[in-house]
């Protein structure tokens, strides 16, 4: 099980959820990919089904989603396109959404670096082949997350408990 962290763009509106769209690649210069509403499957014979399960940990005002992201199908942006096509995207994600982050922090400069995408691969949990147990890594959050979480007050150490 791979989990991830992310600060979105607005206000998830469920607490949890599973999202599942699927995905095809777009014809272009630089990969892309896009979700297909339900009407369009059958057009692409080569679109895949993705699933993302999502955990909401904090909210700020109606601003801000901090999230925790389980990939169950491991697709080409699968979680930035999810993220995308709820209406709350990734905050930086500069390939998807190609708004200016700071607008969304009142030009907080000083917290913000540019191009910086705010999703972290938190932690990985697999069962052991030998010892037949199951191990847990977890990753630090990176330097620009970690200026925006003292900025919000948030626990960089939190611990889903699910």
């Amino acid at each position: 099980k791979k989990n991830y962290w992310a600060l979105l763009i607005g206000n998830i509106s469920d607490d949890e959820g599973e999202l599942r769209y699927n995905i095809v690649k777009t014809n272009g210069k630089f990969e892309k990919m896009i979700c297909l509403k339900p009407s369009e499957i059958s057009a692409y014979p080569d679109t895949r089904l993705s699933i993302t399960k999502y955990n909401v940990i904090e909210r700020l005002q109606k601003k801000f989603t901090w999230v925790a992201l389980e990939p169950v199908t491991g697709r080409t942006h699968q979680l930035r396109l999810h993220m995308l096509k709820i209406g709350c995207p990734i905050l930086g994600d500069r390939k998807y959404f190609l708004k200016n982050p700071t607008e969304f922090l009142n030009n907080q400069k000083n917290i913000f670096e540019k191009n910086n995408l705010f999703l972290h691969s938190r932690s990985l949990l697999f069962k052991h082949p030998y010892l037949q147990k199951e191990m847990v890594f977890y990753a630090e959050l990176p330097l620009h997350m970690k200026k925006i979480w003292k900025f919000f007050e948030w626990n960089e150490n939190f611990k889903l408990k699910k």
